[in-house]
């Protein structure tokens, strides 16, 4: 798949796996961090795909290897991705040239 980075930034989003499901962290407070649930941190970014607008979200991991394969933070506005993504769940993993 070929993606166009659309913004200039990664956004962060905190959630729980609870009971087969994915509940945000609210921080502070959070019942699930209360309860003792580990909160996982996961990363989007708006793009392109083809004509069609989108949210990518990866772990941190996959933010690691975008930001390499642009060449550095300051260069994901614009940037165009070539990724594959072999795997499914736990397993998947992505390889990706700039």
């Amino acid at each position: 798949m070929t993606l166009k980075l659309t913004e200039g930034l990664m956004h962060q989003r905190r959630s729980h796996w609870v009971d087969k499901a994915s509940h945000e962290c609210t921080g502070v407070g959070c019942v699930y961090c209360k309860g003792g649930a580990k909160a996982r941190v996961r990363y989007f970014i708006a793009v392109r795909v083809g004509d069609d607008d989108s949210t990518w979200e990866f772990p941190v991991a996959v933010q690691d290897q975008i930001v390499a394969a642009v060449g550095g933070p300051d260069k994901l506005a614009g940037a165009i991705l070539s990724v594959r993504r072999d795997g499914e769940g736990l397993a998947t993993r992505y390889s990706m040239m700039a």
